[in-house]
């Protein structure tokens, strides 16, 4: 299984998880690379669970243009929420 694939079969994955909210992919594209991050609703409940608990969500992935646009158009086909960003910084 390529890269692509794996990424998309992922997200599929975190979309139907019942232990943590999915919201979608937010895109971060800088010149010619991207990072790809996993974005769970954050609220926690600290009356059923412990208040010391960290979340860990998925790690990054890193991404050529040539893979945004392959992920990009499945996670349309999915109906699937994701946002890009290019902020400029100094």
């Amino acid at each position: 299984m390529d890269k692509v694939e794996r990424i998309i079969k992922t997200v599929e994955n975190e979309k139907g998880r019942t232990d943590k909210q999915f919201k979608g992919i937010e895109f971060n594209i800088r010149r010619n690379e991207v990072v790809m991050i996993y974005n769970y609703d954050e609220v926690v409940n600290n009356v059923q669970q412990d208040p010391h608990y960290i979340r860990h969500n998925k790690d990054p992935e890193w991404l050529s243009l040539d893979e945004l646009a392959v992920i990009q158009k499945a996670l349309k086909e999915k109906d699937i929420h994701f946002i890009e960003r290019r902020d400029e910084f100094m």
